[in-house]
């Protein structure tokens, strides 16, 4: 598992932190409920965030790589593999 650096993640009701800079993620188990699911500790701030989001969620999105670079990767790939990419190598 990677933590992307320098990535906005989402938690929730307009709330984004820095990937590389939350942590720990503290499931809400006394008064969880709308717009109270996870404490996001976020380096150099003493006290948490309180996200809408549950853990997992923001968990998947720190480790995964934003759909914006997947897509372009995929897009590079598929130019690479067109015949008439080859022949201009």
């Amino acid at each position: 598992m990677k933590i992307q650096s320098s990535v906005l993640v989402h938690l929730g009701f307009g709330k984004y932190v820095k990937s590389d800079q939350v942590t720990a993620l503290i499931p809400v188990e006394e008064e969880r409920g709308p717009g109270r699911r996870t404490l996001v500790y976020v380096a150099g701030q003493p006290d948490p965030i309180i996200a809408a989001r549950a853990e997992d969620t923001i968990v998947r999105d720190l480790v995964q790589e934003p759909r914006e670079i997947t897509q372009a990767r995929q897009q590079q790939e598929m130019g690479a593999r067109h015949p008439l990419a080859r022949e201009k190598l």
